[in-house]
């Protein structure tokens, strides 16, 4: 407090004070120019006010300190002079004293939108008790203006007009815990109001007074959430043993953390432990990957499982319990001694899986040299076999072969979850003429020719007559959708460089079918290396086979080749449907994860989200693990404790809940409906199931809901549809649209929902009850819904509502589109608008 004192004692330090609080920052000279003092004058105040003022490289700014002397001035002055202080007792927290915070985001906002017209109009709607507007309230230097503005207007709820929440909700949050606001909603009038409706600038004015008002309506109900503080553990599950999954471990493994690498398969290593060679290395991809999966295993803090997999995850960010299933190997890993004894003896034969089917193996057998753990398996397929045989258990001299081993549980503790299970590969290859005894070959069977353990011991021969070939010919993006694999290309000049070393005489040509080029393609350094006579770009590609040579046909090309080498693309990996009903996530068009729909503290890594070669792979890795551990650094994490409420005096216990529920979550304990909390997702699906209304979202409940539609509808906008969007499809194709300026008719007004499953009868009906002249429902596809049948069950919704409605029923429709969509969503809003203006 003394320095207090002698800042009420000195002129010259209050005007210092009042100066910063005014100008925000100000540079030295420009302090001294102000103040009108000399530089000693002016060092001395500045070192008696160390505290109270900080600065930087550039300029001198209050502390929060400075701030506190400021208001115990003014306090002291209305003391001094007789004046009531209006204190606010503990009990008023929840007062809605609203704020409204209009950015202008550098003009982007105002080139449409009439921001005075919309400040006047908020300025009158009740609880509204102060307007700020910023040209970017993003900026750091505008905080220290709102924390001001929100103390002196004993501002506790915010509504910030703004850009969407989709993309900066996270940026918002952060600057609302700064300014120290907890209960804020964003409304979105720039991506989609300002940059759609920039042809319509009255409409698009009334629009936003609208959507910042209902914003205020919904604010006004918010309470602040449950929270919890829960202990971070300092460990992760790594599902997936590929190279996206043994680098990440290995990273996280330098850095301290306890790491569990979770695999399917018997071995680690993916797909590339079987390629010749990984391109830009001059070593073998066993070798590089071996000497990867050495280290890793030899830390201490990695513990590796394979043949297994997870079966349920439960709960939050910090402290997730992991179930992991443990399927039988059939043999006792730390009896086994690797002498091969037990394969030698095995008299039944299997094709081989990681030969790519092109050799055969043992029932019993290693899945290839160097694999880890290096113990032979058996598949759980050929197991009543081997139990008739037995041959392999008596041979082995250290009884290390278990033939009625059976699966296991065990549960692990960690604090962050990542899946990184790779991806699978095209496999639809019948239009593509694919034989390899007719030396028609996929690229990973190729791999398998290249490499020195493979069918051939690494010559080039052609599998139908073990001949080296005199030309091959090799056919890029083998895949669909015209989706890019991220690798084709340089695996094309790997290829090239291969074929020139094992057979210097053969001729390598590479063909495009346009078609399936993505677009636009990425080539890299194919174009500019392979002369344009061994580069071919044409349409329809086909195959076809003549007297003995089989021939590539395009649009303008017949040639015949000794080989033909099909380049084929990534899929996404069958086991992710397994995991989406375990972790929860949405896909996206192409059926990868997409990274915005997983949970806090859940990851992806690797090809899961899309096609990636080795060195994106290994990027991708690195950026996980610095994120994981920049999470997990503090000792503490503070989470929201359940994101629905249950009223049990109104509850019937008819169950529907708990049947509705995808992830589980409802369940009965004595004679009660309780909530998991670790397990809620907060999708709302079980919410229009209660005919009791015993249900309720604890941060968008169906009250706050109601109340944002009833505000919407007042709009004197003709037509008025409502648009409900689920945040993960909905929302985000109605965000493209505004990143890409695709104007639309101002008429709709865009509500967020966490699912679509969220949405009741109750909901729609009422919006066309209070003037709504329709109803548009934009949800996820149901393969891609990251609440597992929220959108199947939405649909259903939305025609028996149509049945009842009768005629009116043309007034709701249900529209699924992807992220993406955004041509579909502004097509779908201009149409349906068109529509009903037509039949009024």
């Amino acid at each position: 407090m003394e320095i207090i004192f002698s800042i009420l004692g000195h002129p010259i330090r209050r005007e210092i004070l009042f100066l910063l609080e005014k100008e925000g920052r100000l540079s030295y000279s420009d302090l001294l120019s102000s103040l009108g003092i000399n530089t000693g004058n002016l060092n001395y105040h500045l070192r008696g006010m160390r505290d109270l003022v900080v600065k930087d490289q550039k300029a001198y700014f209050l502390s929060d300190q400075g701030e506190m002397a400021l208001e115990l001035m003014r306090i002291s002055q209305k003391v001094m002079s007789g004046e009531e202080i209006p204190w606010i007792s503990p009990r008023e927290v929840e007062i809605a004293r609203v704020g409204i915070v209009l950015c202008n985001c550098n003009h982007e906002i105002s080139g449409t939108i009439d921001i005075k017209a919309v400040e006047k109009y908020l300025s009158a709607v009740k609880n509204v008790v102060s307007i700020i507007g910023f040209e970017n309230v993003c900026q750091e230097r505008n905080i220290r203006k709102m924390k001001k503005w929100i103390r002196d207007n004993f501002i506790t709820k915010v509504v910030l007009g703004a850009c969407s929440p989709r993309t900066h909700q996270q940026v918002f949050c952060d600057l609302m815990n700064q300014v120290g606001i907890d209960i804020f909603e964003i409304a979105n009038i720039r991506e989609q109001c300002a940059w759609v409706h920039e042809t319509s600038k009255a409409i698009a004015t009334e629009k936003a007074k609208a959507l910042i008002e209902a914003a205020v309506s919904k604010v006004k109900q918010k309470q602040n959430t449950p929270i919890k503080r829960i202990k971070a553990e300092k460990s992760v599950a790594v599902i997936g043993g590929g190279t996206a999954g043994i680098l990440l471990s290995y990273y996280l493994s330098l850095l301290h953390f306890q790491v569990y690498l979770i695999e399917r398969s018997p071995t680690l290593g993916g797909k590339a432990s079987r390629w010749s060679r990984i391109s830009g290395f001059s070593d073998c991809a066993t070798c590089i990957l071996n000497e990867e999966i050495l280290k890793l295993t030899e830390n201490a803090s990695v513990t590796v499982f394979t043949i297994s997999e997870v079966a349920q995850v439960t709960g939050t960010i910090g402290s997730f319990e992991i179930s992991v299933l443990r399927h039988p190997r059939y043999v006792i890993e730390n009896k086994c001694i690797g002498c091969h004894r037990c394969v030698e003896e095995c008299p039944q034969n299997r094709k081989n899986e990681y030969e790519m089917g092109l050799q055969e193996r043992k029932v019993i057998h290693f899945p290839f040299p160097y694999s880890y753990p290096y113990v032979p398996v058996i598949s759980t397929d050929d197991i009543e076999n081997c139990r008739d045989c037995r041959i392999c258990a008596e041979v082995c001299d250290s009884k290390a072969i278990d033939l009625e081993q059976g699966e296991s549980n065990l549960t692990i503790n960690v604090g962050a979850i990542v899946i990184a299970t790779g991806c699978d590969l095209y496999h639809e290859l019948q239009e593509w003429g694919y034989d390899p005894y007719n030396d028609v070959v996929t690229s990973p069977e190729f791999e398998r020719i290249l490499a020195t353990d493979g069918p051939s011991s690494g010559r080039l021969l052609r599998l139908s007559d073990s001949v080296e070939p005199e030309n091959i010919a090799i056919v890029q993006c083998v895949n669909s959708d015209a989706l890019c694999s991220h690798y084709c290309c340089e695996l094309a000049l790997k290829y090239i460089e291969e074929v020139r070393e094992k057979c210097p005489a053969a001729k390598t040509e590479i063909f495009f079918d346009l078609n399936q080029v993505p677009n636009p393609p990425r080539m890299g350094k194919l174009s500019t290396l392979i002369p344009n006579r061994y580069l071919h770009m044409t349409f329809d590609l086909s195959l076809d086979t003549r007297n003995g040579k089989t021939i590539i046909r395009g649009a303008d090309i017949e040639k015949s080749f000794d080989m033909i080498v099909l380049n084929i693309g990534m899929t996404p990996n069958k086991d992710l449907e397994k995991l989406r009903r375990v972790t929860g996530f949405a896909v996206d068009e192409y059926g990868f994860i997409r990274e915005e729909t997983l949970i806090s503290g859940c990851y992806a890594c690797g090809s899961v989200t899309g096609p990636k070669d080795y060195h994106e792979t290994i990027i991708d890795a690195k950026d996980k693990a610095i994120q994981i551990v920049s999470k997990l650094s503090e000792e503490y994490l503070i989470t929201n404790v359940q994101s629905i409420t249950l009223d049990h005096e109104k509850c019937g216990l008819c169950l529907l809940c708990t049947l509705a529920c995808p992830y589980m979550a409802l369940y009965v304990k004595e004679d009660r409906i309780e909530i998991d909390e670790f397990k809620c997702r907060g999708c709302g699906i079980c919410i229009p199931i209660c005919s009791s209304k015993a249900i309720d979202l604890e941060i968008n409940s169906t009250h706050q809901m109601l109340s944002k539609i009833e505000v919407l509808a007042r709009s004197p906008i003709w037509p008025k549809v409502i648009a409900f969007c689920c945040l993960s499809c909905g929302y985000a194709a109605a965000d493209q649209a505004g990143t890409k300026r695709m104007s639309y008719l101002p008429n709709v007004f865009i509500v967020r929902v966490p699912c679509t499953g969220f949405i009741d009868s109750e909901h729609i009906l009422k919006s066309l009850e209070l003037g709504f002249d329709g109803v548009l429902i934009f949800g996820c596809f149901d393969e891609a819904c990251k609440y597992l049948g929220g959108s199947r069950k939405t649909k259903n919704k939305v025609e028996a509502i149509k049945n009842v409605l009768g005629k009116d029923g043309e007034k709701v429709l249900y529209i699924p589109v992807s992220a993406v969509d955004q041509i579909k969503f502004v097509d779908a809003v201009n149409d349906f608008i068109g529509v009903i203006a037509d039949a009024k």
